[in-house]
Order: structure tokens, then sequence, then C-alpha cells
């Protein structure tokens, strides 16, 4: 699937876009991850609505946790898997954005990568988030994606697992 630069075509803004973080990804492709149920559903349900894309910094993000947790033969099926979904390029506008909202959200427990996929899906203007990271939720953007958090998640940099229904969340607009 080929990514372009510039801004989303007129097919691109009547197919609903889904951004995936790096945990449904990791719960997608290994069955014995504790958020493999609800990222199996989760995706299948996003694919059936419209297209699903992420950014290369999540794709290698994934590719480490499963390396990881698992092997080398797992870790590169996420390789394999990234050739079915839409890969968008990555720019220095959205590294300046990224630093903006990092700096703006300095109190919330996000990695860069995970900022850059939001500046991503700012930019894109992307229908949906799709995470383990409540965190998200709390970022403003313009305009402002459905931040689905999968329930059950527990990301590594949490010391309690999340209590979040797997649902449509709204992250807050404004600037």
């Amino acid at each position: 699937m080929g990514s372009r630069r510039g801004p989303p075509s007129l097919l691109a803004r009547i197919v609903r876009t889904t951004l995936l973080d790096t945990g449904p990804i990791v719960g997608w492709l290994r069955a014995g991850d504790p958020d493999h149920g609800a990222s199996v559903a989760a995706l299948i349900a996003a694919g059936s609505r419209g297209s699903l894309a992420t950014i290369w910094e999540v794709i290698g993000e994934a590719y480490t946790v499963i390396r990881y947790r698992a092997d080398a033969e797992a870790a590169r099926r996420v390789l394999d898997w990234a050739d079915t979904v839409d890969r968008i390029p990555v720019d220095d506008l959205d590294h300046s954005r990224t630093h903006a909202l990092l700096r703006r959200h300095r109190d919330l427990r996000i990695s860069y990568v995970d900022a850059l996929l939001l500046a991503v899906a700012e930019r894109r203007k992307a229908d949906e988030l799709l995470t383990l990271d409540a965190e998200l939720r709390a970022v403003k953007l313009r305009p402002s994606p459905v931040v689905t958090v999968l329930s059950g998640a527990a990301a590594a940099h949490q010391l309690e697992p999340r209590a979040v229904a797997a649902q449509p969340v709204e992250s807050p607009s404004g600037a």
C-alpha cells in the first residue's frame, strides 16, 4: 500500500482512516498477548469501516516489543504485516508538532512515538486512533480523532492495568 505526501485526497477524506498505535499491533500479532482478543476484535471492526494505517516508527516499536517478548521469527511477522496497511510518511513538520505536543503535555506519560503518531493523526485528519494508552485521550488535537482505548491493556510503562472499556472515547478538542 502506498504512502504519499501532501494533503489527503478527496477519496482519503471519504474513506474512514484508523491509525494504529503499537499495542494493538502487538496484540493482533501475538496470540499469547493479554490484549490479543481486544486487538483482534478492534482491528477487524476498524478495517471493516475503512482503511488501517500507521507510521514506520510504530512498526519499528512493535517489532522491538515482539522481538524482546518472543523471538526473531515472530518479530519478522511485524514487517510482513506492515505490507498490509497504509504506512504514512513522517516529515520535519510532524516532528516539530511532536515537540510542541510533548512540551504542552509534559505531565502525561507518553512516548515520543505516541506523540509523533498523534501529530500525524492531526495532520492527516484521522477519524480514529486505536491504542492501549489511555493517556492519549488527554492530548488536544485539531481536528480531534476518536481515541479508542482497548480494554485489558497493561502497557509496560504503567504499574497498574487500565480499566478502560473497549469503546471510542473522544479526546478534548482545542489547541
